[in-house]
Order: C-alpha cells, then sequence, then structure tokens
C-alpha cells in the first residue's frame, strides 16, 4: 500500500493561511479562519463536512482569462486502477509519463476549447466549466470543529489530494497562537489593527462579511485602511444583506464571543454566536443588531 503522506512535498501548490484564530474565554471553543488554495475537484469532498462555514472562488464570478490562470492543477501521482475507492501501487514509470502528456493534453484542449466559447460570446459560466477540472481555487473556512474532517481526511484511504489539505490544516493549527477573547470581542477576519483603531465594532463586521464575501470572485486581502476602500466594502454588505433574498453565507465567519442563547445557538460553530444568526434573530434591523455591537 502506498504511504502517500511521504509525497506531500509534490503537491506544492496547496497551501492553508490562517486568517484568525480566537478562543472564547467563556466557552473555551476555538474558532479558526483558514483560507487554502486547494485542487478544485475536491470541493464536494471539503463541503460534505457541515461543521464547516465557507466561501469559495466561484467559476461563475471570474473572467475565463483570470480562471485560466489557475489551471496549474497536474496529478502529482498517477496510481493504477484499481477496485474500490484507494489504489495500492504506483503505474509504472513509463506509464506514469504517458499519463503525463495525456492530462497535458487534455487540458490544452479544454484551455482552448473554453477560449473559442469565451471569444464566441459564451457566457463564462458554460465556457468556465471547461476548466474546472485543472484548477485550483481559493476556500475560505471556519470551524470550530476540525477532529472528525482530520480524522477522515489524514488517512490514507483518502484520496492523496485531500490528505494534503487535511495534512496542511493541521499543521496551521498546531502552529497558529489563539488569541484569547473576552465578552463581547469578535472574531473578525481580514480585519487589521489598523481597521480596528479606526472603525466601530460595527463597521468592522461588515468590513469583515464584504471581504469574505470577495472569495467568491477575487483573493480576499486586508485593505490598507483607506476610507473609499471601507466605503465599498460597506456598499457591498449592504448589497449582500438587503437583496432579495440576502445572500447571508459571508456573515457566518464573524463571530461574537458570548454565552449562546436560544434565537443564535443553533449553528454549526460551537462556542460563539454567529453573526449569522443575529441578523436572522433581528430580521435584518440594524437597530437590532447593535444590541450585540
Amino acid at each position: 500500500m502506498i504511504e502517500f503522506h511521504q509525497y506531500d512535498y509534490l503537491e506544492s501548490e496547496t497551501n492553508v493561511t490562517v486568517i484568525c484564530d480566537s478562543t472564547s474565554s467563556l466557552t473555551g471553543s476555538r474558532a479558526t479562519t483558514l483560507l487554502c488554495r486547494v485542487p478544485r475537484f475536491i470541493l464536494p469532498e471539503l463541503n460534505t463536512h457541515r461543521v464547516f462555514s465557507r466561501n469559495v472562488a466561484s467559476s461563475r464570478a471570474k473572467r475565463f482569462n483570470t480562471l485560466a490562470k489557475d489551471t496549474v492543477f497536474h496529478p502529482k501521482l498517477w496510481i493504477e486502477n484499481h477496485k474500490g475507492m484507494q489504489g495500492s501501487e504506483l503505474l509504472p514509470t513509463w506509464k506514469g509519463w504517458i499519463a503525463d502528456l495525456l492530462w497535458s493534453s487534455s487540458k490544452w484542449s479544454a484551455v482552448v476549447h473554453g477560449y473559442l466559447l469565451d471569444k464566441l460570446g459564451v457566457s463564462k459560466q458554460y465556457a468556465n466549466r471547461a476548466i474546472e477540472p485543472y484548477c485550483y481555487i481559493d476556500y475560505l473556512v471556519s470551524s470550530t470543529e476540525w477532529d472528525n474532517f482530520l480524522y477522515q481526511r489524514d488517512d490514507n484511504a483518502a484520496q492523496f489530494e485531500i490528505q494534503v489539505v487535511a495534512r496542511k490544516i493541521k499543521q496551521a493549527l498546531e502552529k497558529s497562537k489563539s488569541v484569547l477573547l473576552k465578552q463581547d470581542e469578535w472574531h473578525l477576519p481580514f480585519i487589521t489593527e489598523r481597521d480596528r483603531n479606526g472603525l466601530s465594532v460595527f463597521k468592522q463586521i461588515q468590513v469583515s462579511v464584504a471581504r469574505c464575501a470577495r472569495t467568491s470572485y477575487s483573493t480576499p486581502k486586508n485593505s490598507a485602511g483607506m476610507k473609499d476602500i471601507y466605503d465599498k466594502d460597506i456598499a457591498l454588505y449592504d448589497t449582500l444583506v438587503n437583496s432579495k433574498p440576502p445572500h447571508l453565507s459571508p456573515t457566518e465567519h464573524q463571530l461574537l464571543c458570548d454565552w449562546p442563547n436560544v434565537a443564535t445557538s443553533k449553528s454549526n460553530i460551537q462556542g460563539f454566536t454567529q453573526f449569522r444568526k443575529i441578523l436572522e434573530s433581528v430580521q435584518f434591523n440594524q437597530e437590532g443588531v447593535s444590541q450585540y455591537v
């Protein structure tokens, strides 16, 4: 049986960055937000874990020329065909060379056909689909529970590519120093010290929501604290929350350190109050939200 962990170094495009790491002084729960760069085709396996709050780069949101730059996925291990879900032997070297050529040929064929569809004027939600199997994507995820994911995915029976993701998440969690939050303090991804010094708590939440939402079409970045950037962030927040229906997945990463109550406790996040639950409990009324911020 192949010991896949010894080949992790080959999957160099996969990486995991800790964006925000907090521990509740009230409940002891640890919440961590990670930005992961992963092969797109393992997305269904990641999305089966319901304890995750996530925002993911969308093929529908990016221009074809932008998405095509991410078509760098190439299998690092060629496994012999097998019964069941996991193989135990690598292909002979000469067959691996042929497999490399066939994969590269299929990728460039997909890129060319996607390009032609794009130039024909076909919507990117179709043209971009042709190149999805070859793409890496940004995957923003927040959770207070990682054990089951790591148990299932950091396992020799899992697909190699998601094993690498699991092991890099495990390493990131082990190395990260969690910040202890006092009651009524917030876990806010992509908020810098400069943001905290220059913005009210509610505006920090709005800006954090907007920056998490941008995962769908750009690589999230902390702003330089410029007013026009903040105005754009707050405008995006208003669009997300006030649209019909509202788009609330980016509001799941902002977490309040308090004692969860009945109205806000039914969540995939444990030991914190999720901002989404606050919004839903007060029906998006800003006056109602103000009691929490």
